[in-house]
């Protein structure tokens, strides 16, 4: 039974709140996050540490290719682990835990990228190279799709030739 149906939460208040609906994805499908969501955990882990602390770019590529099923949670106890391993300044790949080290999730996560990249292109074919669109249709900026194109090596005005 639902709360307002229980009597346990006010309708009006209910109302209000029902209007605003925020859909969050997940981490996999919003790696551009990852950076700030990295600092912000390294904050909140190890306040007395962070300013100084670096990730080697072996670890930072490490964070970024792996899929994250366990989503930020998975992010935030990875980082926690690095952190009670790390003895130094930098976080080496070898600090991660092994399902991130390891990159326990490319296999997987090399298939999801080709089925994005072939998704990308199949709304830039669809939408004739329109940018704006394929953002929509994405729920992103147009700026990401820039990104994206140039992560994928693809010629966007190529697509605005198509008849």
């Amino acid at each position: 039974m639902p709360p307002v149906a229980a009597g346990n939460f006010r309708p009006d208040l209910f109302a209000r709140l029902d209007a605003f609906t925020v859909r969050l994805p997940p981490l996999r499908e919003r790696r551009e996050d990852l950076g700030l969501l990295v600092a912000a955990l390294l904050r909140k882990l190890a306040p007395d540490r962070c300013a100084g602390l670096r990730i080697s770019p072996e670890a930072a590529l490490a964070l970024f290719r792996h899929s994250w099923p366990l989503n930020i949670r998975e992010l935030e106890h990875s980082l926690a682990v690095a952190l009670t391993v790390c003895d130094g300044t930098t976080i080496e790949v070898d600090h991660l835990p092994e399902g991130v080290r390891m990159g326990g999730s490319q296999v997987a996560q090399t298939g999801d990228a080709d089925r994005f990249r072939d998704e990308l292109l199949a709304l830039l074919r669809r939408y004739r190279g329109n940018v704006a669109q394929v953002a929509r249709a994405f729920g992103k900026g147009r700026m990401q799709v820039h990104r994206w194109a140039r992560r994928y090596d693809i010629d966007l005005a190529s697509f605005r030739r198509i008849p």
